[in-house]
């Protein structure tokens, strides 16, 4: 299991959230909400739980 942070525009979070999901290879378990970053209100993180499937 890996524990990620993702950094960037919610809309590059979601395309790459989306990525995984899609991806056979991986499952997501768990996403959570979008954070601000300090300093800015352009970027957010959010923090997701990703598994690598077995085969």
């Amino acid at each position: 299991m890996l524990k990620i942070r993702l950094q960037g525009t919610k809309n590059d979070i979601r395309w790459l959230v989306r990525l995984f999901q899609r991806d056979k290879r991986f499952e997501v378990q768990n996403v959570s909400t979008f954070f601000d970053n300090v300093g800015t209100d352009k970027y957010k993180r959010v923090y997701a739980e990703i598994h690598r499937k077995t085969k």
